[in-house]
């Protein structure tokens, strides 16, 4: 039987504990295992992380390298690994079909971050976009009036992207929307539909997909295309406002070309 350097502990419950055992040493005379290490986003290693075969009973610690091996039979599993304060960003599903030892590799964690809001994470880091602002402006009479929500360009900072996907952490925010400005630089039209109601003219908003991690946080995954956006605090409903005195309505103006 081949030994192997890597420590590792391997967790089970009662009445299954030793069945996990016995599949833990297996996997060192060729039955199925996955190896590798935990660390967070500045490459420092996690130890006592958690990493589970979903849905079953296997699981594994890393130890004080980060280092682990799950020990399972041969199949398709879905790969959780977690710790307290930390979330993963990307769902890990791994084939380990034959008997043999896979190499999973570095595995990264993302520390909970103390701030709340919704915070752009890019290259292992979290952090607020720069502010901009929404103005409401007004006109027409009876049937004919109308309502726009438009950028307010000279007040709001721009923060740019690239096209495609962008990863944000949702820590608590009061709420969110992502709009697409229109030609004009407006997030939202609308005009009477009726003599008591109002109806939306204009409200296109960007592709995001959305995963609860933790308690109080989510992963947003926002798609963008080249043009201009409009990442809008939204609280009970609708825009929200800087203040009672400031009528304008706050978020973060994003440029993407």
């Amino acid at each position: 039987m081949a030994s192997f350097a890597r420590k590792s502990r391997t967790l089970g419950v009662p009445l299954v504990g030793s069945l996990l055992l016995a599949a833990s040493l297996a996997a060192g005379c060729g039955s199925t295992a996955i190896d590798g290490v935990v660390v967070d986003h500045r490459g420092q290693p996690i130890a006592d992380a958690t990493i589970t075969a979903m849905g079953t009973q296997y699981q594994a610690l890393s130890d004080g390298t980060g280092v682990f091996s799950l020990a399972m039979p041969p199949g398709v599993y879905d790969v959780s690994i977690g710790q307290v304060g930390y979330v993963t960003v990307n769902h890990l599903q791994y084939d380990a079909s034959e008997r043999k030892r896979y190499e999973l590799g570095r595995q990264e964690l993302v520390g909970i971050p103390e701030q709340t809001g919704l915070l752009l994470f890019e290259e292992g880091e979290m952090a607020l976009l720069e502010p901009g602002f929404l103005l409401r402006n007004t006109g027409g009479a009876g049937r004919g009036q109308h309502r726009a929500y438009c950028l307010d360009r000279e007040a709001s900072a721009v923060n740019q992207f690239k096209p495609g996907v962008a990863t944000f952490f949702d820590h608590k925010s009061v709420g969110w929307r992502a709009f697409k400005l229109d030609e004009e630089g407006c997030a939202y039209r609308m005009s009477p539909n009726g003599p008591t109601s109002w109806g939306i003219d204009y409200n296109e908003k960007a592709e995001v997909s959305q995963e609860q991690v933790a308690e109080d946080l989510k992963i947003a995954k926002i798609t963008f295309q080249a043009g201009e956006y409009f990442i809008a605090n939204w609280d009970q409903g609708f825009f929200t406002k800087v203040s009672r005195k400031d009528p304008r309505f706050k978020g973060s103006y994003v440029k993407v070309d």
